[in-house]
């Protein structure tokens, strides 16, 4: 198996959960005699690991069977999905062999008559694909960095931490007394190390963005607006690889969050003025911790950067990098 689509597929499977259905010794023989030999090597290679199922709850991959023993439900095969007739009425082209179908009606296939791994996202309303990507792997990859929503990967991370201090601390996520602190997310009083019990907590109340965003000059995107909005939390921090470590700046009230949010676009300025990048914290690379986790507003990723050394780290979405960072 190809190593770029080996090291998704390992990603996957860590988020995913049972979801996906394995594959007996026959499936992509039956693969290949409904969408014939031309089939992108990457895809076949899938389904040699996967024969249909769901990517979180927003995709689901077609089957070579309609039932499997031990997984509920019926799901969508290739020769219903592929089969002339369907193509016609649906106003898909007759060259696009699609394998998997999105919650809004979004199709995802290759071109048999390219003979490549280019994999298309077509829309059916519009007839036509409106987006690629170079192969299947890079396919996944943009769905895994968008699995979870803002607010899911607040609560995944949250919910490792407090687990963890329970498991190894019998008590709630800690933090060291400051008068800083908003009080209203301490649970306790200081106790004899000078630390506090605390607990984040979610924001019940819809938060308008629009005066800051007029003052910036432009919206904010993607997870930026939730991140900002979601939670309040004193302490967000963890791993997301053994030499990576991610420390986000605290977000305490409402009460202050344009401050918050303009000061960290102006401390972005410093080191990418003219742009639309936020600085949300520091980070910890290889024991140099003069990295900065910035958040690139009109791609909706986070990369890390130190300026003295001009080095960069991307790291992709924001809400899947809190999501799998450790407790």
């Amino acid at each position: 198996m190809q190593k770029r689509l080996e090291k998704v597929i390992k990603k996957l499977e860590k988020i995913n959960g049972d979801n996906l259905i394995k594959s007996d010794k026959d499936a992509v023989e039956r693969l290949v005699e409904v969408l014939g030999e031309n089939i992108p090597s990457q895809l076949k290679e899938w389904y040699s690991v996967y024969d249909g199922g769901y990517l979180g709850q927003t995709l689901e991959f077609y089957s070579t069977k309609k039932e499997h023993e031990g997984f509920k439900g019926e799901l969508y095969t290739f020769e219903e999905t592929n089969d002339p007739n369907y193509k016609k009425e649906n106003y898909i082209e007759e060259d696009l062999y699609a394998f998997a179908v999105a919650n809004d009606g979004t199709l995802i296939g290759f071109d048999v008559s390219e003979k490549a791994e280019t994999i298309y996202i077509y829309d059916t309303d519009e007839g036509a694909a409106i987006a690629e990507y170079k192969d299947l792997a890079e396919f996944i990859e943009d769905q895994i960095q968008n699995f979870y929503l803002m607010d899911e990967a607040f609560e995944i991370h949250f919910s490792k931490v407090a687990d963890n201090y329970l498991t190894y601390n019998n008590s709630n996520p800690k933090i060291l007394y400051s008068e800083k602190l908003n009080k209203e997310l301490m649970l306790t009083e200081p106790d004899e190390n000078g630390e506090v019990e605390w607990q984040p907590v979610p924001v019940e109340d819809e938060i308008d963005l629009g005066d800051i965003e007029d003052e910036l000059c432009f919206s904010l995107h993607g997870d930026l607006p939730d991140y900002y909005t979601k939670f309040l939390f004193l302490k967000l921090d963890g791993y997301v690889d053994e030499k990576t470590y991610l420390r986000f700046s605290p977000i305490q009230s409402m009460d202050n969050i344009y401050q918050v949010i303009a000061s960290q676009f102006e401390a972005a300025q410093e080191v990418f003025p003219n742009s639309e990048m936020f600085l949300l914290g520091r980070a910890t690379v290889n024991g140099d911790d003069n990295y900065g986790i910035y958040y690139n507003n009109e791609r909706d990723v986070i990369f890390l950067y130190n300026p003295a050394k001009d080095k960069k780290v991307d790291l992709g979405r924001l809400s899947y990098t809190i999501a799998t960072m450790s407790a």
